[in-house]
């Protein structure tokens, strides 16, 4: 991920529509701001990942998990990225998915910072998370786990990072 864009921005600047995929997430939690946006047609993910269409249920696969920077300290600000591809039978146009992500440490749940059912049409996925590091956090090793889900099909992810003191 680039230190002085989100692949959200780049996606924009390159002409790519977020539209209805932009979501602020300021009512439950004033911590996280959240963006999405596809990122790949639905030809551009098969070539890239070499896949023909399912002929069942839809499919989602997520092919790469970030932590943005990978060190920070109480106050910064965390971008968590996720890339994932929606496949579906050729003449689906959208799919229902459950996006969410929890902040762990030593493989216990610290607390969720996402849990939001999205439509999104077919081919690649990008979204990020901004997420403040609260104080009083203690130094170490953190994990955002990540999960996408449609209720046939589901894939998990995760993103480590370090607090600093």
């Amino acid at each position: 991920m680039p230190c002085t864009q989100s692949a959200v921005a780049i996606a924009v600047a390159d002409g790519q529509e977020i539209g209805a995929e932009r979501q602020v997430l300021t009512r439950a939690r004033p911590d996280i701001f959240y963006r999405s946006a596809n990122n790949r047609t639905v030809e551009q993910d098969q070539k890239l990942y070499r896949y023909a269409p399912p002929t069942g249920s839809p499919q989602i696969k997520i092919r790469k998990s970030t932590a943005f920077p990978e060190t920070v300290k109480a106050g910064d600000t965390l971008i968590v990225g996720m890339d994932y591809s929606v496949m579906a039978a050729q003449g689906t146009e959208s799919v229902d998915i459950r996006e969410s992500m929890v902040l762990k440490r030593n493989g216990k749940v610290l607390t969720p910072l996402l849990d939001e059912p999205v439509r999104r049409t077919l081919g690649g996925i990008i979204s990020e998370l901004d997420f403040k590091i609260p104080q009083g956090l203690p130094p170490g090793t953190y994990v955002i786990e990540q999960e996408i889900g449609t209720g046939e099909s589901s894939d998990t992810g995760s993103a480590v990072f370090l607090v600093g003191s």
